[in-house]
């Protein structure tokens, strides 16, 4: 029914099919996962490069034995190979190591969902017969993968889990399609599954009488009150629709009439709810002349004088033709739209401007761009009160990280203590907002301006901003040059700090750590 569906182009969902691990799609994808989680078993890298997605025939596999070649994609390729298949192989080894590297970089879900896509298995199979169901049988598998990622599963454990469900015959997963969850489809399932259900048009297909009365009950389950119970008979398979008993238990003849009624009632409790699906028509098979068997024989007494279903048009199958494709063509268009989409449609631009640095005379002690990236923690950690009263061994521990000198730390703790000294401090502790090392943004035309203010809080009249510089600045006119160079920065910071708050800045300057002194702009 799916493949007559698919063929005339209907859409359709189909529910209840437990095999998706039996499907060739899902083997092959496993076979290739498997080459990396085993390298050192031949199987699986033999497996792929046969398969559909290298397609070697033995011809090609004993001309790379004999070369020197071996089924271990960690080894390179021998010399001497022909160039067709040195090509050939050097692609299929490359998707494998291609592979292994998102594997062992990435979360399960997403390394495996590059894999498909490296190896163009979903658009592949979706160009097959019963592409819909394949494809959707591979979202599936990624369904599962993000599952089992979620319970902590590595993806090895995944490949294991994918390979249980290919070998293990009781190992049922049910199968999906590209349209499942839609609603105006075709909806494929069997009576167990159309419980709850309802739909405009219910058809009961496929009459073929596969019914236990045709077989006899396998076993008895006592459902009766008192000790359970189950009676199992010993068969052995006789020909390939009968099986012969070789041993029954004690009075396995009353127990498997009790257990045909129950069955015979089970399957009418079904009927009825197959049969009470369709709210506008339903529609009943049967084979021609078979009038009292199959699973909806219950039902054809009733149907006598209901008319067949009128003979419509059968919608037209859908022929794929072969077409002239020109690859250069294709590639070159590709190449022209990738370099044409990583052109950036805007500009990123930080207000910080890049500073010499001998910009002007520096007389004070120099200590480094890493000596200033360790004040401004220390400023930071010491407004939002997380260091300790003795916090020399964490200073020597951030200038030994930021790549400065152990030697600096003396001059660390004195910024730190002139800091908490300066009338700077004494304000923080009475404003109304205190903010430290705030990143912004801010989009103008074809530009987004990036800044971070290191320093703002208000005051009852208004925004106070502070930019600290550890330059080694010490006369007045080095003091002058460095906030000259600066001021432009500091006010656009106030200028969008404005635009963010609707408030006014009321004070913005520079702390010289170097002088020990505010300076504003």
């Amino acid at each position: 029914y799916a493949e007559a569906l698919e063929a005339r182009g209907i859409p359709f969902d189909m529910t209840g099919g437990s095999r998706l691990g039996q499907t060739d799609e899902v083997k092959a994808l496993v076979d290739f996962l498997e080459t990396i989680y085993m390298p050192d078993d031949p199987l699986p890298l033999l497996a792929y490069l046969r398969g559909d997605w290298v397609g070697l025939g033995d011809d090609d596999l004993y001309a790379f034995k004999t070369a020197g070649g071996a089924f271990d994609w960690t080894i390179p390729l021998p010399d001497g190979l022909d160039v067709a298949l040195q090509n050939t192989l050097d692609v299929a080894f490359g998707r494998i190591r291609h592979a292994a590297k998102v594997l062992n970089t990435l979360m399960p879900a997403a390394a495996i969902e590059r894999c498909l896509d490296a190896l163009g298995l979903m658009a592949f199979v979706r160009a097959l017969p019963m592409g819909a169901t394949r494809s959707g049988n591979l979202l599936r598998v990624l369904a599962l993968v993000r599952q089992w990622q979620s319970e902590g599963m590595h993806w090895g454990q995944v490949v294991t889990e994918l390979r249980a469900m290919i070998d293990d015959s009781d190992y049922k997963v049910e199968q999906m399609t590209l349209a499942s969850g839609q609603t105006n489809v075709v909806r494929l399932m069997n009576l167990h599954q159309s419980k709850g259900l309802q739909g405009k048009v219910v058809f009961l297909a496929d009459p073929y009488d596969t019914s236990s009365t045709r077989f006899g009950p396998e076993f008895h389950v006592s459902r009766a009150e008192g000790e359970p119970f189950l009676a199992l008979p010993v068969s052995k398979p006789k020909g390939p629709f009968a099986r012969e008993i070789i041993a029954e238990p004690i009075g396995w003849a009353e127990d498997e009439a009790e257990e045909a009624r129950f069955l015979k009632g089970e399957e009418l409790r079904l009927l009825y709810v197959a049969a009470t699906r369709a709210e506008n028509l339903l529609v009943v098979s049967m084979y021609e002349g078979q009038t009292d068997r199959g699973p909806w024989a219950p039902l054809y007494p009733f149907l006598e004088g209901v008319p067949e279903l009128a003979a419509y048009p059968s919608a037209e199958q859908i022929e794929f033709k072969n077409l002239t494709v020109d690859l250069e063509q294709l590639k070159v268009d590709r190449d022209v739209f990738w370099e044409t989409v990583k052109k950036p449609s805007y500009e990123v631009t930080t207000v910080t401007t890049d500073r010499a640095d001998t910009f002007v005379a520096q007389s004070g002690t120099r200590l480094g761009a890493a000596f200033g990236t360790v004040v401004h923690k220390l400023f930071d950690d010491a407004i939002h009160k997380r260091l300790s009263e003795d916090a020399t061994a964490y200073i020597r521990h951030l200038l030994v990280e930021a790549g400065g000198a152990e030697d600096f730390v003396a001059d660390a703790v004195k910024a730190l203590d002139d800091f908490r000294a300066s009338d700077i401090w004494r304000a923080l502790e009475t404003a109304t907002a205190v903010y430290t090392e705030v990143p912004f943004a801010v989009s103008e035309g074809d530009q987004i301006i990036r800044g971070v203010i290191d320093l703002v809080y208000k005051e009852a009249d208004g925004w106070c901003i502070v930019d600290y510089k550890t330059d080694a600045v010490k006369t007045d006119d080095e003091v002058t040059g460095l906030v000259g160079q600066v001021s432009d920065q500091i006010q656009v910071y106030a200028q969008y700090w404005e635009a963010f708050t609707g408030e006014r800045v009321v004070v913005k300057g520079v702390w010289v750590t170097e002088r020990v002194g505010f300076v504003g702009v």
